[in-house]
Formats: structure tokens, C-alpha cells, sequence
């Protein structure tokens, strides 16, 4: 019972930050395009140091996802 929780609890919280993340990062890409549309290089710099963290963070949750749920079907 107590895995079955525990699982339970690992997907909540994945999907609770995944779908921030997603949109997080869709929403600095298109930021990023703009301040290079206009000219600021200094945000665009920025905003894709931000992008990457976002990235790295999503791959991190979607890896941790993928082996709560082969541990639970294991």
C-alpha cells in the first residue's frame, strides 16, 4: 500500500512542475526571440542562460518520472 502512495505522490508532484516548466520554457523562448528582434543581445543572453536551466530541469523530472514509473511496474 505504502509504494502504491509513494508513487502516487511522485507523479503528482512531477506533473504539478512539468506543466510549469513546459510553459515556462515556451514562454522564454518567445521572449528570447523578441529581445533579438529588437536588438537586445544582453536579455538575449540571458534568456537563454534561463532556457537552458529550464531544459535541464525538465529533462531531470521527465528522467525521475520515467523510473518512479518503472519502479512501481516492477
Amino acid at each position: 500500500m505504502r509504494k502504491s502512495w509513494t508513487s502516487t505522490l511522485i507523479r503528482r508532484a512531477f506533473w504539478r512542475r512539468l506543466k510549469p516548466s513546459s510553459t515556462m520554457i515556451s514562454r522564454y523562448g518567445t521572449l528570447k526571440t523578441w529581445a533579438g528582434k529588437l536588438g537586445h543581445k544582453d536579455a538575449v543572453k540571458l534568456l537563454e542562460e534561463t532556457l537552458v536551466e529550464e531544459k535541464k530541469t525538465d529533462d531531470a523530472l521527465s528522467k525521475l518520472a520515467v523510473s518512479a514509473v518503472n519502479a512501481e511496474a516492477a
